[in-house]
Parts: C-alpha cells; sequence; structure tokens
C-alpha cells in the first residue's frame, strides 16, 4: 500500500481518496479513534508484524525500511510503544 513509502502524509492521503484532510481526519477520528498519523502508523505496524511472523529470516532493519520507517531508530521506538517489546524480542517470541 502507498503507507508504506516513508514520505506518504496524510496530505498524500487525502488526495489519493480525492478528498481533504479535514474530512479525511474527521472520517478515521470518528471511525478508528485516531489522528491520521497514528492510523498510518497503525498500518505499518500490522505490516511490520506480518513480515516479522512470514520472514522469519529478514533483517530488522530491512522489515523496518520495507514498513515505511526512515529510521531504524524511529521504527524500533514505535514498536516498542505499541508492543512493548522490541522488534527482535517479538519475533523470538513468535518462533
Amino acid at each position: 500500500g502507498a503507507f508504506l513509502d516513508p514520505n506518504f502524509s496524510p496530505d498524500e492521503m487525502a488526495s489519493q481518496l480525492c478528498t481533504n484532510r479535514t474530512y479525511l481526519a474527521s472520517a478515521i477520528r470518528q471511525n478508528r479513534n485516531q489522528t491520521v498519523s497514528n492510523y498510518i502508523l497503525t498500518l505499518r505496524l500490522d505490516h511490520v508484524v506480518k513480515l516479522l511472523k512470514e520472514h522469519k529470516e529478514m533483517k530488522i532493519e530491512d522489515v523496518a525500511l520495507l514498513s515505511g520507517f526512515n529510521t531504524l531508530r524511529t521504527f524500533n521506538r514505535n514498536f516498542k510503544d505499541k508492543f512493548g517489546v522490541t522488534p527482535e524480542e517479538f519475533r523470538n517470541k513468535t518462533t
């Protein structure tokens, strides 16, 4: 999906959906109780989980890059904030 592009933004999402950012923000807030940015982050982290489970041989750095994160530091922080463990710990628990 487009959310895998690190430069994908709320403005880009609104444009691709042929709507404006205000309407998009309102719709996501009502349906997901999230900001647009947090929704994009959730989509990326869901993709990370899929890659960690399905591609156990893939380097964590590659998982981060393929999931739309610009830096490993940001990736690790966001992952641990959501799941309470590092990506490596998560992968080890699911094997």
